[in-house]
């Protein structure tokens, strides 16, 4: 599997739109590439997990991982205001984990079974491999909604932001990768656990 493809993937998941017009630098800078792929709503739908069999009272150390100690109280709650928070927290961890960059972030936060998650974990890993990371947050998020109220245990998340343009860079600040900016709107599944929320997958909003 190609390093463009991984990335396209990660993206698809994040963003749920096309990603176009990437430009991948050669590592002896002797020209570059253009590729372009298009990702729709029930495409994401299809690479995201489905809803896992366990109930959600199932223990934390059957289909999840325990969460992270940093984890804000606000994105503890078991509340729609406390799903905002915890998908906010979300996409805060998946742009650490592409700036510093840092493995072992993202499925903290997920299903184990989540394959938007994991499509997003690759990338993060591959980073750390390559000793390379983003230039600066690769995602900004402007709005995030809960639809629905109470003490759901599903809830979805509506989600708008932003793919901003960022390079990809290696351990000498060569540029190996430029991501394009471009708006971004999808919906993320939550489930709730007895210790907080997860994510279940991620799916694109076109349109």
């Amino acid at each position: 599997m190609t390093r463009a493809f991984l990335r396209w993937l990660a993206w698809a998941a994040l963003t749920g739109l096309a990603v176009a017009g990437c430009t991948t630098n050669g590592s002896t800078g002797s020209g570059t590439g253009t590729s372009s792929a298009t990702v729709t709503s029930s495409q994401v739908a299809t690479t995201s997990a489905s809803p896992s069999s366990s109930g959600p009272s199932a223990s934390p150390t059957g289909p999840t991982m325990p969460l992270p100690v940093d984890l804000p109280v606000a994105a503890r709650e078991h509340s729609p205001a406390g799903a905002e928070a915890f998908v906010r927290f979300f996409y805060a961890q998946v742009n650490r984990a592409w700036t510093r960059p840092e493995a072992g972030l993202i499925p903290r936060l997920c299903l184990s079974t989540s394959k938007s998650c994991a499509a997003l974990e690759v990338t993060a890993s591959e980073l750390v491999a390559k000793k390379q990371r983003y230039d600066g947050d690769p995602g900004m998020i402007s709005r995030v909604l809960a639809m629905g109220s109470g003490a759901p245990t599903e809830l979805s998340v509506d989600v708008l932001g932003r793919q901003e343009r960022r390079n990809v860079i290696d351990a000498n600040g060569a540029v190996v990768l430029t991501d394009p900016q471009q708006d971004s709107h999808f919906e993320v599944h939550l489930r709730w656990f007895s210790d907080g929320w997860r994510v279940v997958e991620i799916l694109g909003v076109k349109g």
